[in-house]
């Protein structure tokens, strides 16, 4: 490993030994342990690029902080990265092939996140789904009623179910009181990226509430419309969340109500994507490729159909890579950009929901807006209303991810 290189990472400020210190992790979830590091190796870690030689990275150390980086030191370093699959390196690449196969043999996805992000016995899970809309912050339990206008689509968060709970439930309560849906499309963001921008996958999804059906012959027709295989990726759904998310709140409204099923969309790709001066033409030429392909798939299915975006807003603050610690003030910024968005979002306008990402060069890091985008371009809807605007800090430096819950009729 002369020449290490790493992978996509994630960092983020840990106190570890009451010092402040950088935990590194995967954010597709291959590598399941953080590595926590000093400052001083995370600055290095820049040279991890497959260019720069071993002894290249001691002389970047040296040169920026004085004294030495000894060999021991990188090599236990490097040791420690390849082991968490860190590293993009021949560990690395078995490891992948072999998770890729036992998540092959599978025959369901099984829940990756019970008894993590949210409570994994069925009774406290259910228990757990009820508070979010019965407490003080929710939008109190369904009353029962069915509303006349059907409901098309709708937006809800897929942060960590404890922190957002609450918004999760405005959006369920709305899809409660509405007439039974047959097949829920499911579309969230890929957050290890996706290299076709979509990524589907025919397993049915195990929760602690039971077995999800996804509708296969669905997507059969969904590919028979596409010139590119939108299977090749589905192990990132493996240990994705956000589908999975969106399962428990439905499965908590339709038991025992109504046999519904899913299409499970994972998706990653830039406003800027779709600019006519865009590097690479044919990145946009794809996205709307699936998108029309998706949208004819729906309008020939007989089923009552509702689009899911299961979709954050923006991520604010030193994790997220800002050198400052947003303020009311800031905050206050954010959210008026986010309604406004959002806004264009209820008109159904997807260019004007594009264009307003856009316009701050998306410093607010919308990780929803490939989910968001993409609903909006094939739901078919007349009108969209925002139930409920949160945002949760993440950390002990005011790091922020807003969120909202919306319905589409």
């Amino acid at each position: 490993m002369e020449y290490p290189k790493l992978r996509p990472i994630e960092a983020l400020p840990v106190q570890y030994s009451g010092q402040e210190m950088i935990g590194l992790r995967d954010p597709a979830g291959k590598g399941e342990q953080l590595v926590v590091v000093p400052k001083e190796i995370f600055y290095i870690l820049r040279f991890f690029d497959g260019e720069h030689s071993l002894l290249d990275i001691r002389t970047e150390f040296m040169r920026n902080f004085g004294y030495f980086l000894f060999e021991e030191q990188l090599n236990e370093l490097l040791a420690s990265l390849d082991q968490n699959l860190l590293l993009d390196s021949a560990h690395y690449r078995q490891s992948l092939e072999r998770m890729i196969a036992e998540y092959r043999a599978q025959p369901v996805r099984p829940a990756a996140h019970a008894g993590v992000s949210y409570l994994a016995e069925p009774g406290a899970l259910a228990q757990q789904i009820t508070g979010f809309f019965s407490n003080s912050h929710g939008p109190g339990l369904p009353n029962g009623k069915i509303n006349s206008v059907p409901l098309k689509g709708i937006i809800a968060p897929h942060i960590d179910v404890k922190a957002g709970g609450n918004c999760f439930a405005y959006a369920y309560k709305e899809l409660a009181e509405s007439e039974d849906i047959d097949l829920f499309i499911i579309i969230g963001t890929g957050h290890a990226g996706v290299r076709q921008f979509f990524a589907c996958t025919d397993k049915d999804f195990e929760t602690p509430f039971g077995r999800v059906a996804t509708d296969k012959a669905f997507l059969t027709r969904l590919q028979e419309k596409l010139t590119f295989d939108i299977f090749e990726q589905d192990r990132l759904h493996q240990s994705e969340h956000v589908i999975e998310f969106q399962l428990i709140f439905l499965q908590w409204l339709y038991h025992k109500r109504h046999t519904f099923q899913i299409v499970p969309i994972l998706s990653s790709f830039s406003a800027a994507m779709l600019e006519p001066e865009w590097i690479d033409p044919a990145h946009g030429a794809l996205i709307r490729e699936f998108l029309n392909a998706l949208r004819d798939t729906i309008q020939e299915t007989d089923k009552r159909i509702c689009v899911i975006a299961s979709a954050d807003l923006a991520h604010i603050g030193p994790r997220y890579g800002d050198s400052f610690k947003p303020d009311a003030h800031y905050l206050a910024a954010i959210e008026a950009s986010d309604r406004e968005a959002l806004d264009y979002a209820a008109s159904l306008d997807s260019a004007a929901f594009r264009k307003s990402v856009l316009k701050d060069e998306e410093k607010r890091r919308i990780c929803g807006f490939p989910p968001i985008y993409s609903m909006l371009e094939v739901i078919g809807a007349d009108k969209g209303n925002l139930l409920k605007y949160d945002s949760v800090e993440v950390d002990s430096n005011r790091s922020v991810v807003s969120f909202a819950s919306m319905a589409f009729f």
